[in-house]
């Protein structure tokens, strides 16, 4: 919500120095840095403090598949449990590296999700989906009813891994209008119109 095109964009290095653009260097580039130079395979990262990845970060239980936006995290979302808030220690930054591993995303107890991908798309759907799978699990732990998840012997399981440049296009397509929608004062279909 702060930024509104390419002018508010900035360009550091790995040591947090401004190198272009006219936005402010992040409170969290420590990291970032840290999970560029540890995964080769990462050129984007997403850090948002989404609400109910926040809240569910702070249950420590694992995120599990209760819809589809679940089933694409494979049952590997590290929580980062050792720590919360400002990260200005490259240690710190180093063992939240480790605790990512090899995984599309992880969250940081209290306080926010980070997800990682190739492209600043995927990257975005991936933050969009583990918003949604939380706000899932959330919603079937609260309720006091049983429930369950796609297990990993199921059918399906490996649904929506964005692997297919047609099924990213599709989603991206899909956000983009919804965005558009929004922006043009549009409501969205499920809000409430006063």
């Amino acid at each position: 919500d702060e930024v509104y095109g390419p002018a508010e964009m900035v360009l550091i290095d790995f040591d947090g120095r401004h190198v272009a653009g006219s936005g402010g260097v992040p409170i969290q580039w420590m990291l970032r840095a840290a999970i560029f130079r540890a995964r080769p395979d990462v050129n984007a990262i997403v850090y948002a403090p989404a609400f109910h990845a926040s809240v569910f970060s702070a249950t420590g239980r694992p995120v599990l598949p209760v819809g589809d936006e679940g089933k694409h995290f494979e049952f590997n979302v590290p929580n980062f449990t050792q720590w919360t808030g400002w990260l200005k220690d490259p240690a710190l930054c180093d063992q939240i590296v480790a605790t990512l591993g090899d995984a599309k995303a992880m969250l940081l107890k209290n306080d926010t999700m980070v997800t990682v991908a190739g492209s600043v798309p995927v990257a975005v759907l991936r933050a969009i989906f583990l918003e949604k799978a939380c706000e899932m699990q959330l919603a079937a732990e609260g309720f006091g009813y049983e429930w369950s998840w796609i297990r990993k012997e199921d059918a399906g399981v490996q649904g929506m891994t964005l692997t297919s440049p047609v099924q990213v296009e599709n989603f991206w397509s899909y956000y983009l209008r919804r965005l558009e929608r929004l922006e043009s004062g549009c409501p969205l279909p499920g809000d409430r119109v006063a």
